[in-house]
């Protein structure tokens, strides 16, 4: 379980500091993006550490599929979040917090993994098999017509994808960001090149389950297991 010291260091004494988060008898953890990034750019602990909360395991998850450097995935997430308290001041306005947040880390992790020559320039990933897609025990238990042969050829035809449309597929199907979130983090130029990566993922898993057509139709529900 990740952990980090949530507490803004010049908090109390911010001479520009007015108010409070806005919490109006709710609990922080029901508060919006819009009302937790105004919390954290006024300097509020409990902003901070409810966006640490949501998305630092995440974080770290995210970057333990890019890199085997557990460590180095460790330190970039501590890195995101002390960037938003030492540059609080400076922070713009956003419409998602998870997007702000994966677009940073994956940014901030692939400079280190380039500068320390892990990865090459050109090069998104250290690990290439990462953002492999688990088939949940239960689904193996479950009484269908299906042998165990078939759910193990639906495993396999997701993680014999490339890294990049496994990338893809879990940041859509699984973390739920739009085409628009996903060309920002994956550094495209346009949410069409999301899109059509997205549709090339699912074309390649839908042209070998051609092959199996009395399977085809549980595509869908493959992509929603993880």
């Amino acid at each position: 379980m990740l952990r980090l010291n949530t507490q803004f260091s010049d908090n109390i004494d911010d001479p520009n500091r007015e108010g409070g988060l806005p919490i109006v008898g709710n609990s922080v953890s029901t508060l919006t993006d819009e009302l937790l990034w105004e919390g954290v750019k006024m300097g509020e602990d409990e902003a901070l550490a409810e966006i640490y909360t949501r998305f630092a395991n995440k974080l770290f998850n995210y970057g333990t599929q890019i890199t085997h450097d557990r460590d180095l995935a460790y330190d970039i997430v501590q890195d995101v979040f002390l960037y938003m308290v030492s540059k609080k001041n400076q922070l713009g306005e956003i419409k998602s917090i998870k997007n702000y947040l994966y677009s940073s880390y994956r940014r901030k992790l692939l400079r280190v993994l380039k500068r320390n020559r892990k990865i090459k320039l050109n090069e998104d990933y250290e690990r290439l098999d990462g953002f492999k897609m688990e088939v949940e025990a239960e689904f193996y238990a479950l009484t269908t017509p299906l042998t165990v042969d078939v759910k193990k050829l639906l495993h396999k035809i997701s993680n014999d994808l490339p890294i990049r449309q496994r990338e893809i597929i879990s940041l859509y199907f699984f973390e739920q960001l739009s085409y628009k979130e996903i060309a920002g983090i994956m550094g495209f130029s346009n949410l069409r090149s999301a899109r059509n990566l997205l549709y090339k993922a699912i074309n390649n898993m839908s042209e070998v389950l051609k092959k199996h057509e009395d399977i085809l139709f549980l595509l869908p529900i493959l992509l929603n297991m993880v």
